[in-house]
Formats: structure tokens, C-alpha cells, sequence
């Protein structure tokens, strides 16, 4: 059956011929407006159509047809109907209200409609369908705070289908990050990022790898590269990854490598030891190269911190290895002329790790020599 559902929706694909005239769409010798109208009644949703705010939208799993219909004041939702969302004008993620419409079902029922969406996510489309109308699965993921509690199993699941949705899928990122307030995105961002952070016994290695890769997914597009910045992502990270579970930390280096270096290739599978703490350092100076990060910002300091106790370990038995970059050189110079009049005892310890821990230990004499 699953087999059989892909080679429908890719022939689909192929088959399809939409064309977009002004407000209207055509497929074929059939065109409807661009725009869908709600009523009161259940109506299908066709192809490219633009569902208001305001709206309850579903999705039949027997033919993956969508329907939608205004929202009634005071109207009771069928909480057993699976695929409906209210879609609300406050533009916030999935919460205990839109939990409701699954608190009639089984964990056996919620876990054979994962698998559903599991098989759907993997289609362009439907992963945006999905990200904008089950937004129950972000509750039942553990990706925004709910009352109800569910398995890891079922936590993996819908980890796997949020991740699904969103990978190489611009619509879906968009429907994802780019339709709600920035403080509520942000939120959002920024507790993945923790997720992957906490060694607590409720967030496994299996979970940090789907999160790694829901966060993998949506930073290489602006939208949310920009969030990712803007809670500090690629710090948090940096400072966590080398107390993380061998293959959660490789998942981890290669998000960062493609995010910081836009590699052509990819990682090797595995690492020694040695490798994943020269890669750990290599990270860390690209990060400090690739912009202006100050170490008045007290995070970037405290990953600083973390590149210099590394380096010292690194240099302890392997002196000529991981020499840094000109670029990060130049960033450093830079960072002790900044620091001279604003904190000079810093801007000193700056200078004496540039050449004792990032250069030639014989230039330091000279160094601080040309100040007197």
C-alpha cells in the first residue's frame, strides 16, 4: 500500500500541467481562483489554492483530499477528526487547544495516524499540507510546552515527520517560520536548540538527532538562518557538542561544517578522537572568521574560552596541528585593538594567546617588545 501511494503522487506530478493566469489557476481545461473562499460547509480545497487565516482545514487519508471551512464562534470541534487545525489569526504553534482533536484516539490510533503523515511528509506537498494543518504533531513531538505526555516513541515519529516536511521544502519552512510573530519563531528556535543542548534523561540521542535535523533542514534557507542566529545557534551548539553521544556530535558537525563552510563534501562517517577535537577547534575559529563576533558578547566569549581549553589540550601532544586561519588570525588582531581601551587586561591576555597559543611562541617576546 505504501509502495503504491508514492508511485501515485509522483505520477501525479508528472501527469499535472498548472498553469497560474492572474487570480485564477488551471489545470488542464479546468480553472478556479487562485484565492479559496470558505463557507460554513466543508468545501475541497484544489490545487495551489490560498486557504485564509481563520479556517478549518482537514485532510481526507482515504483520497489526500483537503477541505476547509470557516470557523463558527462557539463551534464545537470534533476532537477525533484527524487533519483539522485552526489556523487562528494569532499566528501561534500548535498548543493544548489544537491537541484536542486527538485526545479521543488511542495511543494505538495516534501512532497508526503518524505513520500515515510519515508516508505523506516525504511529498513536496503534502509536507507543506501537513506543517500548516497537523500542527498537533509539533505537541506531540515535544517542540512547544503541552499538558498531555506522550511516548518517545510517538515523540520520535513526530520528529521524523516535522523533519520530513521541511527537508529541501522552501513552502513548508515558509508556512513553518515565516507566518508567525518573530518572538514566537524565535521561542521556537531557540527551545530545538536546547533540546539538542540537554543531556536530561527526557530528551534521548535518537530525539537530539531528529532535532539536528528539523534544525538542519530550515537553516539553510534565509528565514531560518536568521532565527538560528538570532538565539545564538551555532554558539550553544559549539559550546555542547563534544559532551553529546558520539553519533549525535557527528550529526552535529556536519550541520555546522555545511552551515559555517558550505562544504562539497561531506564528513566521514566516523571519527577518532583526535579528529572530532581538531574538527571541534576548526568549527570554532570559522565561526570567529566567518564574522564580526565580538567578545563583548558574552556568549561568543564563553565559546572563545571553550576554543582556547581545547586548544590546550590539542597542543599538549600535538603542537603543529590545527594551525588557524589567516582570516581568524586577522579577526583576533582585530579583537585586541577593539578590547585595548575598554578592558586593555583582556586585550593583554588576547595579545599573549595570539602568539603563544595561536602563532610562533618566539614572536611574543617581539610582540610586546614593540610597545615599549
Amino acid at each position: 500500500m505504501k509502495v503504491t501511494l508514492s508511485v501515485l503522487a509522483i505520477a501525479s506530478q508528472l501527469v499535472r500541467i498548472v498553469c497560474s493566469e492572474g487570480e485564477n489557476i488551471c489545470i488542464g481545461d479546468q480553472c478556479y481562483p487562485k484565492n479559496f473562499e470558505p463557507d460554513k460547509e466543508w468545501k475541497p480545497v484544489q490545487e495551489g489554492q490560498i486557504i485564509p487565516p481563520g479556517s478549518h482545514v482537514r485532510m481526507d487519508f482515504n483520497t489526500h483530499q483537503r477541505e476547509a471551512k470557516l470557523v463558527e464562534e462557539n463551534e464545537d470541534i470534533d476532537p477525533s477528526s484527524l487533519g483539522v487545525a485552526v489556523v487562528d489569526s494569532t499566528g501561534s504553534f500548535a498548543d493544548d487547544q489544537s491537541l484536542e482533536k486527538i485526545e479521543g484516539l488511542s495511543m494505538e490510533q495516534l501512532d497508526e495516524k503518524l505513520e500515515e503523515l510519515i508516508e505523506l511528509s516525504h511529498d513536496y506537498e503534502y509536507g507543506s499540507d501537513i506543517i500548516l494543518s497537523d500542527q498537533y504533531i509539533f505537541g506531540v513531538a515535544g517542540l512547544v510546552p503541552t499538558k498531555t505526555k506522550f511516548t518517545s516513541e510517538l515523540k520520535e515519529k513526530a520528529l521524523r515527520i516535522v523533519g520530513s516536511c521541511l527537508r529541501n521544502n522552501a513552502d513548508a519552512v515558509e508556512k513553518l517560520l515565516g507566518t508567525v510573530p518573530n518572538t514566537i519563531t524565535i521561542q521556537f528556535m531557540s527551545n530545538l536548540v536546547g533540546k539538542v543542548n540537554s543531556t536530561g534523561e527526557n530528551v534521548d540521542s535518537v530525539e537530539q538527532k531528529r532535532i539536528l535535523s528539523i534544525i538542519g533542514a530550515v537553516i539553510p534557507f534565509k528565514i531560518g538562518k536568521v532565527l538560528f542566529e538570532a538565539c545564538s545557534g551555532t554558539q550553544k551548539l559549539l559550546l555542547s557538542l563534544d559532551k553529546l553521544e558520539s553519533s549525535v556530535q557527528l550529526r552535529g558537525y556536519q550541520m555546522l561544517d555545511d552551515f559555517i563552510h558550505h562544504p562539497e563534501e561531506e564528513l566521514l562517517s566516523s571519527l577518532t578522537a583526535k579528529e572530532r577535537l581538531v574538527k571541534h577547534i576548526e568549527l570554532i575559529q570559522s565561526f570567529f572568521a566567518s564574522g564580526k563576533h565580538s567578545l563583548d558578547i558574552a556568549i561568543n566569549r564563553e565559546l572563545f574560552t571553550r576554543l582556547i581549553a581545547l586548544r590546550t589540550n590539542l597542543e599538549s601532544a600535538n603542537p603543529n596541528l590545527c594551525k588557524p586561519s589567516t582570516d581568524f588570525l586577522n579577526w583576533l588582531i582585530d579583537e585586541i585593538e577593539a578590547t585595548k581601551d575598554t578592558d586593555p587586561h583582556f586585550s593583554k591576555e588576547l595579545k599573549h594567546l595570539r602568539f603563544e597559543l595561536f602563532g610562533n611562541p618566539l614572536a611574543s617576546r617581539k610582540g610586546f617588545s614593540d610597545e615599549l
